[in-house]
């Protein structure tokens, strides 16, 4: 396949399987309802990262979703034990970037952003070098640093048993390089 990679979450899978890999099972992973989205199975934190492409070090995982949803990049792709960076939508005006390692343990960077959301709000959250920002229709909603996670695949994550609460239109993909410095030099005659 080829990045950047998108999920519509028209199979029905319970749990989600097709490109996907689960990273936090609590229990029962993540699943795909047939509708365009997916809930969780079971009766807490899922994730699961994209596995069906390779992410450069800069990448961005994308979509709209109700609370209780997330976003995540840099998710371990060989077992390691660090989870990665998620942006957690914890209400129409909350948003909590994580950082999170073996456990897992759900770790916050900085203090909550205020941002209001619905439904429809295409979020993007992505991890530049140390920088991991959350965006919401292209505008920059705020941003963290932290440098304990390197590289991985972009992921989603799901919280509650609670199957409205969906997250649709996914998608995930590597950063293109912002700028550059380009030389133009004159030949003398």
């Amino acid at each position: 396949m080829a990045l950047p990679a998108t999920e519509d979450f028209s199979l029905t899978e319970n749990p989600l399987a097709t490109n996907w890999t689960t990273c936090i099972d609590f229990p029962g992973g993540l699943r795909s309802t047939g509708s365009g989205a997916f809930g969780a199975a079971g009766t807490a934190d899922n994730g699961s990262y994209w596995d069906a492409d390779v992410f450069a070090d800069a990448q961005y995982s994308q979509g709209q979703m109700d609370n209780e949803r997330g976003i995540g990049t840099r998710a371990p792709t060989g077992g390691a034990e660090s989870l990665g960076y998620l942006a957690f939508k914890a209400s129409n005006t909350e948003w909590k970037i994580f950082e999170i390692s073996d456990g897992p343990t759900f770790t916050q960077l900085g203090s909550t952003l205020s941002v209001s959301t619905d439904d429809t709000d295409v979020m993007k959250f992505q991890s530049v070098d140390t920088s991991h920002e959350l965006f919401k229709g292209g505008a920059s909603q705020g941003s963290r640093t932290d440098v304990t996670v390197g590289s991985g695949s972009a992921w989603i994550h799901g919280y509650s048993t609670d199957s409205g609460l969906l997250l649709t239109d996914w998608e995930g993909g590597n950063v293109a390089p912002v700028g550059g410095i380009v030389v133009l030099r004159r030949r003398r005659m």
